[in-house]
């Protein structure tokens, strides 16, 4: 038994009990939020109540924690090989970064994609982006919250300097490892969810018991848009700080060059970025990614063949969510081995 799970129980209570409070205050209770309103509701009403209810909590365990988060307007977009359309890359990033006292820091993050879901399953399909998420095939940034300059500023801060269109090409198999494998299926997997937000329970109640509307559901389950799976969003939270969900990033720096760097750090890193100020302030953290210079890129090799086959992805017609991307960031210091 790792020496944070005790501490599961009492984190995944409080942080309910935040939630269930920010959600009864902003007055989603009384009406059908869209997923703005619950990405808002989650980042500026709740993220505060739990950062005061799990500080003291953890602190008895000998953890400094800080969690904090942003709501900015737009989302990032990608565009693959055979779709029709650029697709959202998703609405929520949720990242731990933890910095022990003698070790490098240890991040795990996973990149959320919010639907509503009603009584006949998600509201708003998106054949696309369900296909990004259950093969991650080679995407291109098209789409970017403040402009795709603001992604060319962040670029020229960290010395990606290569030619168009190779700068902004990621594939999440690329581990950065020299004749290593790709990322498994199951890496691919861990890294994102889909936040599904049940209308069932939007008044946060299943009978006589309190039930939180998110739920964490893999893209690939099965029937994933009328799926009842996936664990709420308050145990997934805790899980993620306890390094039991999520996907590792293994680079919390940028890369020498992109022919060494792992893709999937890479992008958490660019969306990191999208935070004001430093990502991880002082002695407990790393400067953000757009601060971060220390470690420059040089000319990207983007032609490393991973051999995965990927399908294409089904034509139809799509439904676009409303535009709007948060990011969650917790960041812990201490020396529990199971924070990883």
């Amino acid at each position: 038994m790792s020496s944070l799970t005790p501490m599961l129980p009492p984190l995944i209570l409080s942080a309910s009990a935040a939630m269930c409070h920010a959600w009864y205050a902003d007055g989603l209770h009384q009406r059908k939020p869209n997923e703005v309103d619950c990405i808002k509701n989650l980042i500026q009403s709740a993220l505060p109540i739990v950062q005061a209810l799990w500080l003291p909590l953890l602190q008895q365990i000998g953890l400094q924690t800080t969690l904090r988060g942003v709501v900015c307007h737009g989302q990032p977009q990608v565009s693959f090989p055979a779709a029709s359309k650029a697709c959202e890359l998703g609405d929520l990033l949720l990242v731990h970064d933890h910095m022990p006292s003698r070790a490098p820091p240890q991040r795990r993050a996973v990149i959320v994609q919010a639907k509503m879901f009603g009584s006949s399953g998600v509201n708003s399909k998106n054949a696309i982006q369900l296909h990004l998420y259950q093969q991650w095939p080679r995407f291109k940034y098209t789409k970017w919250p403040g402009g795709m300059r603001s992604l060319d500023s962040i670029h020229a801060a960290a010395g990606l300097t290569a030619t168009l269109p190779l700068r902004l090409e990621r594939e999440l198999s690329i581990t950065g490892v020299p004749g290593g494998p790709p990322a498994s299926s199951f890496m691919l997997d861990a890294g994102c969810r889909y936040g599904m937000i049940d209308e069932a329970y939007i008044r946060w109640q299943y009978g006589r018991m309190i039930r939180n509307p998110w739920r964490m559901c893999s893209a690939q389950v099965k029937n994933v848009y009328s799926s009842k799976a996936g664990f709420t969003f308050e145990i997934y939270l805790a899980l993620l700080l306890a390094g039991l969900v999520g996907r590792h990033a293994p680079q919390t720096q940028w890369p020498v060059n992109l022919g060494v760097a792992c893709h999937w750090s890479l992008m958490v890193m660019e969306l990191l970025s999208i935070l004001p100020g430093p990502v991880l302030p002082g002695a407990i953290g790393l400067p953000s990614a757009s601060d971060n210079v220390s470690f420059l890129a040089a000319t990207p090799n983007l032609g490393l063949n991973t051999y995965r086959s990927v399908k294409s992805p089904p034509t139809g017609r799509d439904v676009e969510d409303e535009g709007a991307f948060g990011i969650i960031h917790i960041k812990t210091a201490g020396d529990l081995d199971d924070v990883t």
